[in-house]
């Protein structure tokens, strides 16, 4: 998944864990409640009241995000139980991430990461459809439609996240057993993904039928979204493992730029900005001391969020991430730790320090294009 797609508003944490939601996570709230009160809970219960539709509607839309969010914590809750880092979860149009920095550790992990979020799904619908049917005996109908309707979403979700086809959670439980099997990540990852563009053109022959057989051409056009997203998740996922398998036993020395362009440490904002940063095309840039020390890193992101007027005021030493946030990389560590880094810090390209002093940036570009003039680190990796 594209990491812009899933920039946006950070709301809080759990378990230390960041809880962001994506702008396209706010569409779908919107559908959801609007289908809900327009369509779905009058239509289930005529008897209701205008007054009881919209509140129900956004009733059962709210909770439907709280499950969706304990999906995908079940999923980051183990992960933190096998040792990796979780990054933050993020909601979005098709319903939710939990960002990892490592590569699943075994098989097993892999298996017991992957299920988790389904049962949570499966145990949500269960817990819905019992409060649905107390409800329902104490005389509520409109709380028994919400639990009802989040029974079914519920397990509905569970269902679809449980079909073979990789990254969804049944095509990753298919990798592991696979993974197990043969003992071989990188083939096991080939036909998860073979699965998941298998599983990816049923979706788009179901969307069809749809539209031609029952004229649903809004749920057609849905489903073709949802199997091109799965489609090109399915191939990328792939594309990624052969990446990081072909880049394992390769030190960052070997990939790293030498054109580093430093901002000085005792410079304004407008001047690094006229000196530097106007000038090249990276998101990030080092600072260092006229001995090349490496001091810290500055983002577009940090200099924009200062109103111009005020620029001229602020040195970039005041403004930058220091050195001790780890942002730097040694150059004989292995790419694969490389691209995590970047993962974890946000920081593209990572500046590459000798004994703290800068000798290189490496970005996750600068990888793709070392694969690139090295193709037989690719066929190497994809014979394996």
């Amino acid at each position: 998944m594209n990491r812009e797609a899933l920039k946006g508003w950070r709301i809080g944490s759990v378990a230390g864990i960041p809880i962001d939601i994506a702008p396209s996570w706010i569409l779908v709230a919107v559908l959801i409640f609007w289908s809900l009160g327009a369509y779905v809970f009058p239509m289930v219960a005529p008897g209701l009241s205008f007054y009881a539709v919209w509140p129900a509607s956004a009733i059962a839309t709210i909770l439907f995000f709280v499950s969706l969010l304990g999906h995908e914590l079940s999923h980051s809750l183990v992960s933190l139980r096998f040792g990796m880092r979780v990054l933050r979860i993020v909601l979005f149009v098709f319903g939710g991430i939990s960002e990892t920095v490592q590569e699943m550790p075994s098989a097993i992990a892999e298996f017991w990461v992957a299920i988790a979020g389904p049962l949570a799904s499966l145990l949500f619908a269960a817990v819905f459809m019992v409060l649905s049917a107390a409800a329902s005996q104490l005389g509520m109908p409109a709380t028994a439609i919400v639990f009802s309707w989040l029974g079914i979403a519920n397990a509905i979700l569970a269902v679809f996240n449980l079909l073979p086809g990789f990254p969804l959670d049944g095509g990753r439980v298919l990798r592991s057993i696979l993974w197990g099997a043969t003992g071989n990540y990188l083939r096991a990852t080939h036909w998860g993904s073979v699965a998941g563009k298998g599983v990816a053109l049923l979706l788009g022959v179901w969307g069809l039928a749809r539209g031609f057989g029952q004229g649903d051409w809004f749920g057609t056009i849905w489903v073709g979204l949802l199997g091109f997203l799965l489609y090109n998740a399915a191939d990328a996922a792939y594309k990624q493992a052969v990446m990081l398998d072909a880049l394992r036993n390769v030190p960052v020395r070997n990939v790293m730029r030498l054109d580093i362009h430093p901002l000085r440490e005792d410079a304004t904002l407008p001047e690094a900005v006229d000196e530097v940063m106007a000038r090249y095309p990276d998101q990030a840039f080092p600072v260092a001391d006229p001995e090349q020390h490496f001091r810290g890193i500055l983002s577009t992101d940090q200099v924009e969020s200062v109103p111009p007027p005020f620029r001229g005021r602020i040195r970039v030493t005041e403004l930058m991430r220091p050195i001790d946030d780890g942002a730097a990389i040694d150059p004989d560590t292995p790419a694969t730790r490389a691209l995590e880094r970047m993962y974890a810090t946000g920081v593209d390209p990572l500046p590459v320090c000798d004994d703290g002093r800068l000798v290189g940036l490496v970005g996750e570009s600068d990888l793709v294009r070392y694969l690139r003039w090295h193709p037989e680190l690719i066929e190497r990796a994809e014979k394996s």
